[in-house]
């Protein structure tokens, strides 16, 4: 008993034509869905003077080992959307009074939030601005503080900011 053999059916170029048609399609919409989600999700660069920071790495290792030595702290006292308050002390605990402050603060998932304030003394050792942050949530703030005899304060916070 012989089994009828199926008829296979040829392979045409327009068969051809089709299947690789639908290939590339394929690799296209791919291709265009991983450009779509690599320029929604970036999240910025980390530093533009990336070759200029290595230059300067043994200086700010020398400046980081002074402001060891000088014993400066800084606490932030309140840090919400529309308020931020920091306040200075040396070593022994004493305010310092005097200080030219600077927080540049950050959103670590988007750079264009980022913005740069000036902090004012309004107590003995307190300083604070007003602030407008457009979303709660974590923020980095990089706190700079100097006076006039040259030394500086620097610091980087990671927090979270309430409404």
């Amino acid at each position: 008993m012989t089994r009828p053999m199926k008829q296979v059916k040829p392979v045409t170029g327009t068969k051809v034509l089709i299947w690789v048609a639908l290939f590339f399609a394929v690799v296209f919409s791919a291709n265009i869905a991983f450009v779509y989600f690599a320029e929604t999700t970036w999240t910025g660069l980390t530093t533009k003077t990336s070759y200029q920071d290595g230059i300067n790495f043994n200086s700010n290792y020398e400046r980081a080992e002074q402001q060891k030595k000088l014993g400066w702290q800084s606490k932030i006292q309140t840090f919400t959307s529309k308020q931020l308050v920091v306040v200075f002390s040396d070593k022994q605990g004493n305010a310092l009074t005097g200080l030219q402050v600077g927080v540049k603060i950050m959103r670590p998932v988007r750079e264009k939030f980022d913005r740069v304030v000036k902090l004012e003394e309004t107590a003995y050792g307190v300083y604070q601005a007003g602030l407008q942050l457009p979303l709660p949530g974590r923020w980095q703030l990089q706190v700079r503080a100097g006076n006039d005899n040259g030394d500086s304060y620097f610091l980087v916070y990671d927090l979270m900011a309430e409404k």
